[in-house]
């Protein structure tokens, strides 16, 4: 596959574990008003994604002694997978 459909799977992959993130967090009766707004959400989302995303890609990376970006986008592929658990593999 060509980069550009690559990023595109990675793009999709990421947001397919939106739907359950956002029921598990609206499922929670006890948060505080602060917490209810969208702005605030988002943000914390985007803060989760980036431990559960970029921190294991940069382990990875940096465990294996990545050098290439070929090597290291193939890693960033598997970890967002797993994190989506969508299950591709390259």
């Amino acid at each position: 596959l060509n980069t550009s459909a690559l990023v595109l799977m990675i793009i999709m992959m990421y947001v397919s574990a939106y739907p359950v993130t956002i029921l598990l967090r609206s499922s929670n009766s006890e948060s505080s008003e602060d917490e209810s707004h969208l702005g605030f959400q988002a943000k914390r989302m985007l803060i989760d994604d980036l431990t559960w995303v970029i921190l294991p890609w940069y382990l990875i990376c940096s465990f294996e002694g990545t050098h290439s970006f070929d090597s290291a986008f193939k890693i960033l592929f598997e970890v967002v997978s797993a994190y989506g658990t969508v299950g591709l593999s390259m």
